[in-house]
């Protein structure tokens, strides 16, 4: 991988990161994730504005949910309070959130519903992805913070789990929801939320026997993995698959994949070797490349993160 040219890629993202037509305001805040944890990842933080990145992100706090948003003036919401507190992190300065974090708490704690957590009190939309970026947020606040009051307790970490479990398909695999169809990056959500609960060994072997069935048959014969059964390959799924399969110590074909991942290279990277690069992919594929410096689950550099449980 050349570091350099993919630094210059998400650079060239960043400094267009105010232009309308090619930053949506939805996706400023996960692009800001995106980009800075890349850059940390590459060991090329300092060649970003940090300031500049710090006051947009505490700018996006919204007092009347107790969440960040995307941008100025949005409403809160679970994702981006996720993306703001893995931002902050990436650039050392969580502290910046001392005397808001049982704030930041108290409004993830009011998105909990029968089966996770509702994205914002608005649509009452339901997601796994939304599970996993609330216990994400607080579990970087108990860990950053070093207070398990600011965590779930154990009564809503056994009620997460069964509900999680409960979102379990017959292949295997996790849909969105209850009923819902299976997808990879739903596993890795679900997957993630119980390892940062610490309860991977609560699930039972019959079940977490479907799950590996799931994972394995993700390789495509282009070294790639897919995300559901006859559809093609993406470099995303080497977060979507490949965390949940080295959560579980699960082998595959990592030099194909990796031959797979390197033939995406342009600059950044693409889904595939015949389409243009993007923001999303190159992130993936960084983390992917450069996993041994890697916290996976939360997508920062590892370092960032010794010591926590």
């Amino acid at each position: 991988m050349d570091h350099e040219k993919v630094f210059e890629y998400i650079k060239y993202v960043f400094d267009d990161a105010n232009d309308e037509f090619k930053t949506a305001q939805y996706m400023k805040m996960f692009s800001l994730h995106m980009i800075t944890s890349t850059a940390s990842v590459l060991g090329m933080i300092d060649r970003l504005p940090r300031q500049p990145i710090l006051d947009f992100v505490m700018s996006c706090y919204d007092e009347r949910t107790k969440l960040f948003s995307a941008y100025y003036g949005g409403d809160g919401h679970i994702l981006y309070t996720f993306n703001a507190l893995t931002t902050l992190l990436t650039l050392n300065s969580l502290d910046t959130l001392k005397d808001i974090a049982f704030d930041l708490k108290s409004g993830i704690q009011a998105l909990q519903h029968e089966f996770g957590y509702y994205g914002d009190l608005i649509l009452f939309e339901v997601d796994s992805r939304f599970v996993m970026s609330a216990i994400g947020s607080l579990y970087i606040l108990k860990n950053h913070f070093k207070n398990d009051s600011l965590f779930l307790s154990e009564s809503e970490q056994t009620h997460i789990l069964t509900a999680l479990l409960q979102q379990l398909n017959p292949d295997g695999g996790f849909g969105a929801s209850i009923g819902q169809e299976s997808h990879a990056a739903n596993l890795y959500c679900a997957l993630c939320s119980v390892k940062m609960m610490g309860k991977i060994n609560q699930i039972p072997s019959q079940v977490m026997n479907r799950i590996r069935f799931y994972l394995i048959q993700r390789q495509t014969a282009s070294g790639g993995f897919n995300g559901r059964p006859e559809k093609q390959q993406d470099t995303c799924y080497v977060n979507w698959c490949g965390v949940p399969l080295k959560i579980l110590g699960l082998k595959f074909a990592e030099e194909q994949l990796k031959k797979f991942v390197l033939s995406c290279q342009d600059g950044g990277f693409a889904d595939r070797p015949e389409d243009e690069v993007d923001l999303f992919h190159t992130h993936f594929c960084c983390l992917y490349l450069m996993e041994d410096k890697v916290e996976r689950v939360l997508g920062v550099r590892a370092d960032l993160v010794e010591g926590w449980k």
